[in-house]
C-alpha cells in the first residue's frame, strides 16, 4: 500500500516538468527594427546572421537588430527594384539576390555592397537560367 502511494505522488510530482516548453519563441516587427513585415525567405551565413528578402531590400539580423541593405543613387550597382523574392547564399559566403522583376544580383557580405552578375551581359540579365543561385528546378 504504502509504496502504491508512494509511486501516485510521484506520478503527480512529476507532471509539471512535462508542461514546460522546450523552445522559447520570440516574435519580430516593424516596431522591433524590421524594415518590413513581408520576408519571403532567409537563410543563415557561416558567420551566424540571419538574411531575409523583403519587399524593402534585404534585411539581416545579428540576434539584437536589424540592418537593411539597399542601393542609393550614388551605389556603384543601382538596383530598381529593391522586392527581393529569393536568396540563397554562395559558397563564399555571399547572398545572391533575386528581385521581384527577375534581376538577379549577387550581395558581397565583406564589403556590404551589391554586385551586378550580368554588368557586361545585359542581355543575360533576363536569362536567369544563367544564374543557378536565382532559379531553382
Amino acid at each position: 500500500m504504502l509504496k502504491q502511494i508512494l509511486l501516485i505522488w510521484l506520478y503527480f510530482s512529476a507532471l509539471p516538468l512535462f508542461g514546460q516548453s522546450l523552445i522559447d519563441i520570440k516574435y519580430y516587427s516593424v516596431q522591433d527594427g524590421l524594415s518590413q513585415k513581408n520576408i519571403q525567405n532567409f537563410i543563415q551565413d557561416d558567420n551566424g546572421y540571419i538574411w531575409m528578402a523583403t519587399w524593402n531590400g534585404l534585411e539581416r539580423f545579428d540576434g539584437y537588430s536589424f540592418t537593411n541593405y539597399k542601393t542609393y543613387p550614388e551605389s556603384d550597382v543601382r538596383i530598381t527594384n529593391h522586392r527581393f523574392t529569393n536568396i540563397e547564399k554562395s559558397s563564399l559566403n555571399n547572398i545572391w539576390c533575386q528581385t521581384y522583376d527577375k534581376h538577379c544580383y549577387l550581395f558581397n557580405t565583406r564589403t556590404y555592397q551589391y554586385e551586378d552578375p550580368f554588368l557586361f551581359n545585359k542581355g543575360g540579365r533576363t536569362q536567369l537560367k544563367n544564374c543557378m543561385y536565382c532559379v531553382k528546378g
